[in-house]
């Protein structure tokens, strides 16, 4: 036959591509330990556990609702600050004039 011959001379970086690895099975422990931490990862318990206090522990699910979701009333919140500052500028008085008596 006839034979060819190549001459190839590097001057600098050479450069070696090589394909290796090796196939196995799916490790199912693997796949469900990385699925568990993106659940957890995105929150996904506490939305479960909210939905079901919110929804499946009957009268205790409205009371849990009501107290997450609890409206706020201008008026009752200054009617509140208005008596606090009432009662401490009261207090306040008391403590002063008991400095000034000893």
């Amino acid at each position: 036959g006839k034979a060819k011959m190549v001459l190839r001379t590097f001057s600098g970086v050479s450069i070696r591509f090589t394909s290796s690895g090796e196939f196995s099975a799916v490790s199912f422990v693997a796949v469900a330990t990385a699925l568990s931490a993106m659940l957890v990862y995105i929150g996904l318990p506490t939305l479960i556990v909210n939905a079901v206090a919110m929804n499946c522990l009957g009268h205790a699910s409205q009371y849990l609702s009501m107290a997450a979701r609890q409206v706020l009333d201008p008026k009752d919140m200054l009617l509140g600050m208005a008596a606090r500052s009432v009662a401490l500028q009261k207090a306040f008085k008391e403590v002063m004039s008991k400095e000034e008596i000893e």
